[in-house]
C-alpha cells in the first residue's frame, strides 16, 4: 500500500493513529508492505509526523511531482493498494482506518502473500 500524505492535510494527520494501528497488526502476518509518499510538504515536517505516531515505514519525497503525477494525485490523503506483481488493485482516498484498510486488504486476497495468500483454482 502506497500513500500520499502531506502534514498540512487535517484528514490525514487525523488518520495517523489509526495507520500506525493497521501496520501493527499487519506488517509481518501476511506480507502487507505500507509506504508514504511526501507530497507537496517539508521532508523534516513529514518524517517527525510520521515517527510522533510510532511509525516504521520508508518516506520518500516527492519534490517534481512525478509519483503524484504517475498516479493522478489531486489531493490527499490518498493511496494505492497493489499485488506482489506492483499492479494497482484499487485506490483510497481520504481518510481510512485501520478497520478499512484490513477490508481493503480481505477484499483483494491477491494482493497478500504468505500464509494468507490464496489464488484462483485452475
Amino acid at each position: 500500500m502506497l500513500r500520499f500524505y502531506a502534514t498540512w492535510c487535517a484528514a490525514g494527520v487525523k488518520e495517523q493513529p489509526e495507520l500506525v494501528r493497521f501496520v501493527t497488526s499487519r506488517i509481518g502476518r501476511d506480507g502487507v508492505l505500507v509506504g508514504w509518499v511526501i507530497y507537496q510538504d517539508n521532508c523534516t515536517a513529514m518524517r517527525s509526523l510520521k515517527w510522533s505516531y510510532g511509525g516504521s515505514w520508508p518516506v520518500p519525497s516527492d519534490q517534481n511531482g512525478e509519483a503524484a503525477s504517475a498516479f493522478e494525485v489531486i489531493a490527499v490523503p490518498c493511496g494505492f493498494v497493489a499485488n506482489p506483481a506492483n499492479d494497482v488493485v484499487t485506490a483510497v482516498h481520504g481518510g481510512v482506518t485501520a478497520t478499512s484498510l484490513s477490508a481493503i486488504i480481505d477484499a483483494n486476497p491477491l494482493v497478500r502473500t504468505g500464509s494468507l495468500a490464496t489464488s484462483p483454482a485452475p
